[in-house]
């Protein structure tokens, strides 16, 4: 288009062509550039846009949602809250950097243990996660990650869940079982 058009100039300018002619098409040449301009401009802060929404509700390192996505959910299904057992051991023994490998790939197997594009898998903080999801059968899909975690990382983990219609409510619910499973676990009658 610009080749043609700087052609075009070109000509009326060589036959010289009346001025008016040139006042007129220079202005219609310069509207369209402006406009492909703001258009292309639009276009990069569009994508912009759409990787910093992106990056502002995935933790960075497990690649989960952050608590922030929680306020674009439906509520509706089950919360489940999942908490690493004696994490802090590994970090303190380990430290932080195995640790955060930890929960890397912590994050991998329960990410490959959900549905995806239909459960929402959470990083709360630290080592504690939560799972949004409308499974009929939550109690198979803790026990698949449950186990996998075991196998592959030698760490097992707590967990609570409670109907999903209000997060506080919900979170308050499902920490409370959650509680009684660690502290079951402590004792060991788990």
């Amino acid at each position: 288009f610009l080749t043609i058009t700087a052609l075009q100039t070109l000509d009326v300018l060589v036959r010289q062509l009346p001025s008016e002619l040139m006042l007129v098409y220079g202005r219609i040449v310069f509207s369209i550039y402006i406009g492909t301009l703001t258009i292309k401009k639009f276009k990069n802060i569009s994508e912009v846009k759409r990787i910093l929404e992106q990056e502002n509700l995935i933790d960075k390192l497990t690649g989960a949602y952050n608590r922030k996505i929680i306020e674009y959910i439906n509520p509706e299904g089950i919360l489940v809250i999942l908490d690493l057992d004696n994490f802090k051991e590994v970090n303190d023994i380990y430290g932080h950097i195995h640790g955060d490998k930890i929960l890397k790939r912590f994050a991998d197997i329960v990410k490959q243990n959900i549905r995806s594009g239909e459960d929402y898998f959470i990083r709360l903080g630290g080592d504690e996660f939560c799972i949004i999801t409308n499974s009929v059968d939550v109690k198979g899909m803790m026990e698949r990650i449950y186990n996998a975690s075991r196998n592959e990382l030698g760490l097992g983990f707590s967990y609570g869940f409670a109907p999903f219609k209000d997060f506080d409510e919900a979170y308050t619910q499902a920490d409370e079982v959650m509680y009684e499973m660690k502290e079951r676990r402590r004792r060991g009658k788990l």
